[in-house]
């Protein structure tokens, strides 16, 4: 059994994984229609800049533990506030070229502000399907250490070896997460690869970015 604060993540080498895209919105792309969803950008992009001033407090900056759960606290809205700002970004450049279209009587311009427009609706869009998967709410799991166990699966050497390579791939991920990683266990074979390892992971969002890790393929930031 795991203490709390941890959760399992189990591979094995030779294991496929899939995973569901979500469906695009049905709301309209206008999410100044949406007061509910405003006032929580709002009230989440001041309590950013709150956060972001107390980053430079003397007081906060003098107490160790205060400043990492700021800092930690600052991280979990900043990706939802970088997607609301690049919105309301494009959403003011829109305007703007709705504007030059109504206004625009040379037809080269017109047609300019129109593909222009087409750009900008398009990237409004995603952003706001973006904006809609990031305020779903997060697994309560998210924040929690991890023991990844890889095993090698059919295959025999050939199998250990790249059960070897996964583990260099996690811990080349690990540190770019900034994560500590450590052995738990290793359990080699005669072709210097491992039957079975169980690395444990420690760090910021170390769930949240693992969960969908089981199977085979090691993550994209970790490659190369």
């Amino acid at each position: 059994a795991l203490a709390a604060g941890w959760q399992p993540v189990a591979l094995r080498t030779g294991c496929a994984r899939s995973r569901s895209c979500p469906r695009r919105s049905a709301f309209a792309m206008e999410i100044v229609d949406d007061s509910f969803l405003v006032k929580s950008l709002t009230a989440m992009k001041q309590s950013f800049n709150e956060l972001t001033e107390q980053l430079s407090d003397p007081a906060v900056v003098d107490d160790s533990a205060r400043m990492q759960q700021v800092s930690k606290d600052r991280a979990r809205l900043e990706k939802r506030v970088v997607v609301y700002d690049a919105y309301q970004s494009a959403k003011t450049q829109l305007a703007d070229a709705r504007a030059m279209l109504q206004e625009e009587a040379d037809a080269e311009l017109r047609e300019m502000a129109r593909e222009e427009m087409r750009g900008l609706e398009a990237e409004m869009q995603r952003l706001y399907d973006e904006l809609q998967l990031l305020l779903l709410p997060s697994d309560p799991n998210d924040e929690k250490n991890v023991m990844l166990e890889i095993r090698a699966g059919t295959g025999g050497d050939e199998a250990a070896i790249w059960a070897g390579d996964l583990v260099k791939v996690y811990q080349k991920y690990a540190e770019s997460q900034r994560w500590t990683i450590s052995p738990v266990t290793l359990q080699t074979n005669e072709a210097g690869g491992y039957s079975n390892a169980v690395l444990e992971l420690k760090g910021d969002a170390v769930y949240s970015k693992m969960k969908y890790e089981a199977g085979g393929d090691p993550p994209a930031g970790g490659r190369g």
